[in-house]
């Protein structure tokens, strides 16, 4: 190769009408992140919330985990069982189990009959369980299951009505 043929490697790549010419320099993106005080302070107060409304749901998450794992115990039983007898029976242990947790001891241990069906509504806000449920609750409690002559609506009525206490009362 000559030297004649060789590329001359400048700015303008050998076209001369271009060169002189500068690339058009762009200015900075524009920033998404406040530049005034009053944002940033609204941003951290922003933060602080979120932190605090999370903070204060784990901690209800973290308090009302007893709940959820008596209702995980109710329905693992009903899904396993074929006769809701077997499920009812333990209602009134998850109930005083639950109670236990919810509550101090020497409120709950001792009561048994109509002043465990009280206790039960008092906490409950309502009358949660009414004369008839009240009377099948202390059936179950208290007699052999023999003796029961509850009907399958009945069965799951009480099923409903437990997880229902366990789940919203105070």
């Amino acid at each position: 190769m000559s030297k004649d043929n060789r590329i001359e490697h400048s700015d303008s790549f050998g076209n001369y009408l271009i060169h002189g010419i500068d690339e058009i320099i762009l200015p900075a993106d524009i920033s998404w992140w406040p530049s005034t005080i009053g944002w940033k302070i609204v941003a951290l107060l922003l933060c602080i919330f979120v932190s605090y409304r999370l903070f204060k749901f784990a901690q209800s998450w973290w308090k009302n985990r007893y709940r959820r794992e008596a209702i995980r115990q109710i329905n693992e039983q009903q899904a396993s069982v074929n006769n809701l007898s077997n499920v009812v029976e333990k209602l009134p242990f998850y109930l005083k189990a639950t109670a236990l947790q919810a509550y101090p001891r020497d409120q709950v241990a001792q009561l048994s009959g109509s002043a465990w069906i009280d206790f039960l509504n008092l906490k409950a806000g309502t009358e949660h369980f009414g004369p008839k449920e009240s009377s099948q609750l202390l059936i179950l409690s208290y007699q052999a299951k023999e003796q029961w002559q509850l009907t399958e609506e009945q069965y799951l009525n009480l099923i409903k009505l437990t997880k229902s206490w366990i789940k919203y009362h105070v």
